[in-house]
């Protein structure tokens, strides 16, 4: 896959100040009907457009293969799944000095 990307050498917000200024000064001439106005924007779009530092990108993919993984936990704190709630929340309220115990 190709696409052209862009890597500007100047500063972006000087670059967007650059067109500004380039299309203002090209309208005014094409309205005041001055001689080379059309060459006066193609070379303002061309000498931008290096500006703007452009980039052919060339990627190359290849597709990897399906890998799925599979954890399981077996530590001793999943094997207490089938203990009372109650008692360990109770204990662990109980091993925290500053909570209250409302129960």
């Amino acid at each position: 896959m190709t696409r052209l990307a862009f890597a500007p050498v100047i500063p972006l917000e000087a670059l967007t100040v650059l067109v500004a200024l380039a299309v203002l000064i090209t309208l005014y001439s094409l309205v005041q009907r001055a001689k080379g106005a059309w060459a006066r924007g193609l070379a303002f779009a061309v000498l931008l457009f290096a500006l703007a530092g452009p980039l052919l990108v060339k990627e190359k993919r290849s597709p990897l293969p399906d890998v799925a993984v599979i954890v399981t936990d077996r530590s001793q704190s999943m094997a207490l799944a089938s203990a009372p709630r109650k008692p360990r929340l109770r204990a662990s309220k109980s091993s925290v000095p500053w909570h209250s115990s409302r129960d």
